[in-house]
């Protein structure tokens, strides 16, 4: 009977429970009598769709919603949901349920998931709708990860002699499908190694599972990631954009991308020594803007109290340094301002004094 229990996964280890003792009864007088299996019922005939939200996020920590949708033409009610989540579970993984339905941390087999079940037939999600307030609470990255839904089915009655065959894998025993979910944000990373995956997480979207279908929007992406300067500012703008369109951008790449993006710029604000950014007086109206990050960035400088602006592509770090400096010289004098993502990184109101010279 344990054996049994702990193949089983949340609503099943409840809800058979009461019907494993019958079968040990059952067992018990038809001891020495050949035993007869009877197939373990299928739980994957659903078609699903899993869609992550994240509605609040603080560097690495993020908070997703999702939603699940029981196509129509399904033959079963949904009543058991996992998501993949490689990411150790700690004091600080959280999880809430719709009203019903029961939350849980486990590990199965090899894998740690997030678990959401329901125990009450009328909490089941029927063929043709959808239910939110799948939510958890983890510290990471967000990528690609396997979601799995089984749905409920009538267990058959045993006769004298007769056994349960042995449940299938969850993996294999339900409908499987891709969505976002957490990963462990990579070691060693860099602000440089995240734009490359971000990079790689737009080629894969709009690939395979092909959440992104315009090639125009897939090349602009990626041109704004592997351009001369990288725009994150850009790219925020057009996932922006062609989220608010509602053609191109659904819940699951949109929110994948932005959240990579919104910590690639918390690496870069909080993560970087001393933030990503310095500016340096050198004589004269001459200044110098540092980039401490290992890709080029754009900025912007102004002089306060004047209509003075200027654009500036501020190289990355060379090898073995900690910044690179690019020298500009204003117009006017007075405050210096040096400006990334629409966001004072570093102002400064020199003592002008003139530049010597041979």
């Amino acid at each position: 009977m344990s054996r049994l229990l702990n193949l089983l996964t949340g609503r099943q280890r409840y809800q058979r429970a009461l019907w494993g003792l019958a079968l040990l009864v059952v067992s018990a007088r038809s001891a020495g009598a050949q035993e007869d299996t009877v197939a373990f019922p299928s739980l994957g005939n659903l078609s699903v769709k899993v869609e992550g939200t994240v509605t609040t996020q603080n560097g690495a920590a993020v908070r997703l919603d999702y939603k699940l949708t029981n196509l129509g033409g399904s033959q079963q009610p949904a009543a058991d949901f996992l998501i993949r989540a490689l990411v150790p579970f700690n004091a600080s993984y959280g999880m809430n349920s719709p009203v019903g339905w029961f939350a849980s941390k486990a590990i199965i087999e090899d894998s740690a998931v997030a678990r959401w079940f329901a125990i009450e037939a009328n909490k089941f999600l029927t063929a043709g709708t959808s239910k939110t307030g799948y939510v958890t609470e983890v510290n990471g990255v967000l990528d690609v990860v396997q979601a799995w839904v089984q749905g409920e089915a009538t267990f058959p009655t045993l006769e004298e002699g007769q056994t349960l065959g042995e449940e299938p894998s969850v993996y294999v025993n339900s409908a499987a499908t891709l969505t976002i979910g957490p990963i462990p944000v990579p070691a060693g990373s860099t602000v440089g190694s995240l734009v490359t995956r971000l990079n790689d997480l737009v080629s894969r979207v709009c690939a395979s599972p092909q959440w992104i279908t315009s090639s125009g929007l897939c090349t602009t992406l990626a041109g704004q990631l592997t351009g001369n300067p990288v725009d994150l500012s850009a790219f925020r703008d057009t996932l922006t954009a062609n989220r608010s369109g509602g053609a191109q951008l659904t819940d699951n790449p949109y929110y994948l991308l932005k959240s990579n993006r919104d910590y690639i710029r918390y690496r870069i604000d909080v993560v970087t020594p001393d933030g990503g950014f310095g500016l340096v007086y050198v004589c004269g109206n001459k200044f110098k803007a540092r980039n401490k990050t290992d890709i080029p960035l754009p900025a912007t400088y102004t002089v306060q109290n004047t209509s003075e602006t200027g654009s500036l592509v501020l190289p990355a770090k060379p090898a073995g340094s900690t910044f690179s400096e690019t020298e500009f010289t204003t117009t006017n004098q007075g405050t210096v301002k040096l400006w990334y993502d629409g966001v004072v990184q570093r102002q400064l109101t020199p003592t002008y004094v003139a530049c010597g010279g041979p």
